[in-house]
């Protein structure tokens, strides 16, 4: 009797599991096969990742057989299934959930596809480039052509369906999209024509990373820094870790092309030298007066028939309480939690509301009012001013200051000029200063910021064990969050302080599940 190791589409599937191989079977499987199996009362697929001939003699009686064949032949590749395997290695991700964020969902009947190898790649190596949204669509169907001389396609990832459409109007060449709101079955097409397909463009959001690499020649990651490069559930993977692992499996070049560069792809590989081709906007700090004053004066400012500008409003849709004397808001009304004075109540405020305020006192300005999240399009303006982003320094989550960061360097890179209006001059003064990447470096280490500080959570069905959790034998925590019950299991979050690399393995000694990720924002 023959057995596999298989990694089963199931929550329970964090290592692989074992099985049966029954003999009619034995002639069809291979390392990368896509089969049936039992998991508990389910059955689930799953891919064969090894082979075994000999188990112990007391657990070979408890072995379920596999049900059958989906997909027989090496049909998943072997470079993605060694990439997964250094994901959960590297980052702590569970297998199953790993493998299958790169796969589409398949039928439980047997089919028949023959699946080539592809070409080889031309070797792996990261490429990293600072260039300007008007360029960028040339730049991407310069590198196709690259690609496509040797009979491979190009795989581009933006950060949202914005952003994909934007890129689309601009590359004027044929090219395949990844579905906006796919389907299973869309999911399992795209899978399909990816792997056969003439050389082309592949183009999408996160989720295409499912893309199967047998036939691309390069991935693009287009700027990888932004949230919506983030998974949302469980693994919260992105999508620059996961592409930078199949990568390096597959033997292809990854791109990563932003407006600005960015300290966090020290991660990725040792920066020696970044192409820069643009050149980030003039930030203003501009202390808080009311708000209809602020915008006049920025009207002012830039009275040009030609110009672009944009107003860029963090909206809150409840009210909130300011203490004057803290310069500080809370979410409650009464007295203020530090200083115990009566606070004043702020309206909510949101691009509606800011619409109808603007109105009577600028109609015939050419303005447009945009929510912060809008930041992360193909958008350029000739100045933004941006409102109500002191919000976020009263957010108790550590990762908002990052995340703010994150947007108003982002905003740099779209508008020539950007003024911040703020009632903390003194925080935001950093961001003013010349773009200076050694600079950069050196800061978020000292404050640290990504790439130098990691999200861990440890978690396990006992909540004692976690009690018990000695944190003090890590001197590098810097934060961490109460117990508290997540589903069936009691986690506790760590924010913890690195080197650039993963943390200190003390915990491991516990026997509690580990989930941990570079502090990257939601």
């Amino acid at each position: 009797m023959q057995y596999a190791q298989i990694i089963a589409d199931h929550k329970a599937g964090y290592e692989p599991f074992t099985y049966q191989i029954p003999t009619p079977l034995l002639a069809h499987l291979a390392k990368g096969s896509v089969v049936l199996v039992p998991v508990g009362r389910e059955t689930v697929h799953g891919v064969v990742v090894d082979f075994i001939r000999r188990v112990d003699d007391t657990l070979a009686p408890k072995l379920k057989p596999i049900e059958s064949v989906v997909y027989p032949g090496a049909f998943i590749p072997g470079y993605l299934i060694d990439a997964v395997y250094e994901l959960k290695q590297k980052y702590g991700y569970g297998l199953s959930a790993t493998l299958f964020c790169f796969l589409p969902e398949f039928p439980k009947r047997k089919q028949s596809e023959i699946i080539s190898s592809g070409k080889p790649g031309r070797g792996y190596k990261v490429h990293e480039s600072i260039i300007d949204l008007p360029r960028r669509a040339d730049v991407y169907r310069n590198l196709a052509k690259r690609v496509a001389q040797s009979g491979q396609s190009l795989l581009i990832i933006t950060s949202s369906h914005n952003a994909t459409e934007a890129l689309c109007d601009k590359l004027k060449v044929p090219f395949t999209l990844f579905p906006a709101d796919p389907s299973a079955k869309s999911r399992r097409e795209y899978f399909l024509h990816a792997l056969s397909a003439e050389p082309t463009i592949f183009i999408g959001t996160r989720g295409a990373i499912a893309t199967p690499l047998n036939r691309i020649g390069a991935v693009v990651i287009d700027e990888p820094w932004l949230p919506g490069h983030k998974e949302d559930s469980s693994p919260k993977m992105w999508s620059a870790l996961a592409m930078q692992a199949v990568c390096k499996m597959r033997g292809i070049p990854l791109y990563l092309i932003s407006s600005v560069a960015w300290p966090e792809s020290q991660l990725l590989h040792a920066r020696q030298s970044v192409i820069q081709t643009s050149t980030p906007g003039e930030l203003t700090i501009v202390p808080k007066r009311p708000l209809t004053e602020i915008v006049t004066q920025f009207l002012a400012d830039h009275d040009d028939a030609h110009a672009t500008l944009a107003v860029f409003v963090h909206e809150t849709h409840r009210p909130v309480y300011w203490c004057a004397t803290c310069e500080r808001a809370w979410p409650e009304s009464g007295t203020c939690q530090k200083c115990r004075k009566e606070t004043i109540m702020l309206p909510p405020i949101t691009c509606d509301t800011l619409h109808k305020l603007l109105i009577p006192h600028v109609p015939d300005a050419h303005i447009t009012v945009l929510p912060a999240e809008a930041l992360a399009q193909y958008r350029t303006f000739t100045a933004a001013l941006v409102i109500n982003f002191d919000v976020y320094l009263s957010i108790t989550d550590f990762r908002a200051p990052s995340y703010l960061r994150t947007l108003i360097t982002l905003l740099r890179a779209q508008a020539k000029h950007v003024q911040l209006v703020t009632a903390h001059p003194d925080t935001w003064t950093p961001l003013t200063q010349p773009f200076d990447f050694d600079a950069q470096l050196v800061e978020r280490q000292t404050h640290n910021l990504p790439p130098f500080s990691w999200a861990v959570t440890l978690s396990g069905k006992q909540k004692p064990t976690l009690e018990k959790l000695d944190l003090n034998e890590a001197p590098d925590i810097l934060k961490a969050s109460k117990i508290h019950k997540r589903r069936d299991e009691y986690c506790i979050s760590l924010l913890v302080k690195t080197t650039g690399h993963l943390p200190n393995a003390w915990h491991k000694k516990s026997g509690l599940k580990i989930d941990y990720l570079p502090n990257y924002v939601e």
